[in-house]
């Protein structure tokens, strides 16, 4: 009888323990996606791409992060989607780095955002 729960301890240690730490890990990507410092490096590439984002003359009016879209990345950071101006087919990819703080390693953007940032900029 001993044996049996020594047995049931054991494996619900071997299950228990990953899921927590995945849970901790999805939790503190969450926590990081939505700080005041993601929001800054998130407007700093927009305006960017856009340099009148978020004004009257721009393309891009507002984004909004989804934070159902937080992804691990094996390399050690996360990624997470903005869409633009409330339009699910215009959105920015972003992958955050977190080796030596908080950072953008790379993005990337939807064809059709890219296509209309190109054709609104390439005639000034």
């Amino acid at each position: 009888m001993k044996k049996r729960y020594i047995f049931l301890i054991i494996i619900t240690l071997l299950i228990g323990l990953p899921l927590l730490r995945f849970w901790g890990m999805k939790q503190e990507m969450q926590y990081t996606a939505r700080s005041y410092r993601a929001k800054e490096l998130v407007e700093e590439v927009i305006k960017e791409q856009d340099s009148k984002a978020f004004t009257d003359e721009g393309i891009i009016k507002s984004y909004e992060i989804d934070y159902d879209t937080v992804k691990h990345n094996s390399m050690g950071g996360f990624s997470i989607l903005a869409y633009v101006n409330n339009d699910k087919e215009l959105y920015f990819r972003f992958l955050f780095d977190k080796h030596h703080g908080l950072g953008i390693g790379t993005y990337s953007m939807s064809s059709k955002l890219d296509d209309i940032l190109r054709e609104a900029y390439s005639t000034e």
